[in-house]
């Protein structure tokens, strides 16, 4: 399977697993001594502790708007890394949108992801964090 069809798939599982709360769907998707660095700082080993902080992390932001736009703005391919520049709006009733952006980077072996990386610019992350600060506390 080429790197875009692995990509796609786990994209695909991770949006079924968003709608339905069943996180198992993504285990066939990451090696079990996968690596995670989701942009704050913290390394995450093994594929039960990157499955529980990407459910996590859904819980306490995602899931706790009315709605979530993924979209993808570029995406480039290298030997066994897919790149992807991606943007999401969030929006929940009487609070303005939330739109945020960044680079995730997804390296294969043997078919699966063994290193999981998200990059954000110094700028997203203060707008993400002013956004919480003011709003964040209406978010229930």
């Amino acid at each position: 399977m080429d790197i875009i069809a692995l990509f796609k798939a786990y994209a695909e599982a991770f949006e079924l697993t968003y709608e339905d709360d069943d996180w198992s769907r993504l285990e066939p998707h990451f090696a079990p001594q996968a690596c995670y660095l989701p942009g704050n700082g913290q390394t995450l080993n093994g594929r039960e502790k990157v499955i529980a902080y990407l459910r996590d992390n859904v819980n306490k932001i995602d899931r706790r708007f009315d709605s979530r736009t993924p979209s993808l703005v570029d995406a480039a391919i290298t030997d066994n890394q897919f790149k992807l520049t991606w943007r999401a709006e969030y929006k929940k009733e009487g609070l303005p949108d939330l739109v945020i952006g960044g680079l995730e980077i997804a390296t294969f072996e043997d078919g699966r992801i063994v290193h999981l990386e998200d990059i954000y610019e110094p700028e997203v992350v203060a707008g993400f964090e002013w956004w919480m600060s003011e709003y964040g506390d209406r978010l229930v």
